[in-house]
């Protein structure tokens, strides 16, 4: 189960642009508003799996349908794709990558 964790919440790598629409979520991470649609260009990311939860705030997820993603770094950016738009177009990253 431990390595299924991990290859779950580890970093992956967008291969090709697809459709998305950016996510704004508030300094807190409790919620978020949709911004505009546009394209997400390739590169690392994580899923993510919720909004909130916490000091009260409704927990929020994705649609069915849709994930949620965000880019990896300092100052991450979030996005809602199709789920069908992710499939087949990202690929795990090799340890130290």
């Amino acid at each position: 189960m431990d390595e299924e964790l991990k290859r779950r919440f580890a970093p992956k790598r967008l291969g090709k642009h697809i459709p998305g629409q950016r996510l704004l979520p508030t300094s807190d991470f409790k919620f978020f508003r949709y911004g505009n649609l546009e394209q997400v260009y390739p590169m690392k990311f994580e899923f993510v799996y919720y909004f909130g939860g916490f000091s009260g705030a409704p927990i929020q997820r994705p649609p069915e349908g849709f994930a949620w993603i965000k880019s990896t770094g300092l100052q991450p950016l979030f996005w809602q794709v199709r789920k069908q738009d992710l499939d087949g177009n990202y690929k795990e990253l090799e340890k130290g990558r």
